[in-house]
């Protein structure tokens, strides 16, 4: 498991038997962290390598899988298996929590296994490509919110919540 973070270098290793990414979706499509590194990833060519993509949502799962695999598929590798799993929402800096963390982490849980498994399993699960109009939603919304986290730290405060 590697994290994406400003740092993490952008190749990726020949003969992977699986490379996944798993993130949380953000207006319906993947963090600007995680569409950059896709944008910067030094790869191979896919070879047998199992790709796979799973974001989280709160609320509805958008196109953030299809708008993921055609980044994977512009730089020449393919998806093989995409899902969403039901999780916490992620907007925290603009909404509370309106349901209690025990009733996510339930739902989180059955679907994580779900797609754990399938995944060992190296199912195929396709990832359509996006419409126009998803692609430009998209791009407007996190043009317009890019810094709504500006204001917002994690610092020895954390009572480690787990949300």
């Amino acid at each position: 498991l590697i994290p994406i973070c400003k740092d993490t270098p952008s190749e990726v290793p020949i003969n992977l038997e699986r490379l996944g990414f798993v993130f949380p979706s953000y207006a319906s499509g993947p963090p600007n962290m995680v569409a950059d590194f896709i944008a910067n990833m030094e790869i191979p060519k896919q070879n047998d390598t199992y790709l796979f993509v799973v974001a989280t949502y709160g609320g509805i799962t958008g196109n953030v899988l299809t708008l993921t695999g055609e980044m994977i598929r512009q730089k020449g590798w393919t998806a093989n298996y995409g899902a969403a799993i039901r999780s916490y929402p992620n907007a925290v800096t603009a909404y509370p929590m309106i349901v209690g963390k025990k009733f996510f982490a339930k739902i989180t849980e059955n679907g994580t296994k779900h797609i754990a498994n399938d995944i060992l399993a190296k199912q195929k699960v396709s990832i359509s490509n996006p419409s126009a109009e998803a692609k430009s939603k998209h791009e407007k919304f996190m043009e317009a919110f890019s810094s709504t986290d500006s204001d917002y730290h994690v610092n020895n405060n954390c009572i480690s919540c787990g949300i």
